[in-house]
């Protein structure tokens, strides 16, 4: 399901539609928080897609911490 929203944001994010892009990303966010078993691959594409998503809004503090934190939890799969 999660992998779903994130495609679905991706094309958002290609488009242009940054404001949805947001919306999907928070939701799918929201619902990896409050799931504790959720696999670190789905939390890693997150958190890159978040930092794609900041980085085109030039929140680039943001972006940084959400890329690093795909880095660091990619090098651990």
């Amino acid at each position: 399901m999660q992998t779903d929203v994130m495609c679905v944001c991706m094309c958002d994010l290609g488009l242009g539609n940054l404001d949805q892009a947001e919306e999907y990303l928070l939701q799918a966010q929201w619902t990896v928080l409050k799931t504790p078993e959720c696999p670190s691959t789905i939390r890693h594409k997150l958190s890159r897609h978040l930092g794609l998503l900041y980085a085109a809004k030039a929140q680039f503090s943001k972006a940084l911490r959400q890329l690093a934190y795909d880095v660091s939890t990619s090098a651990v799969l």
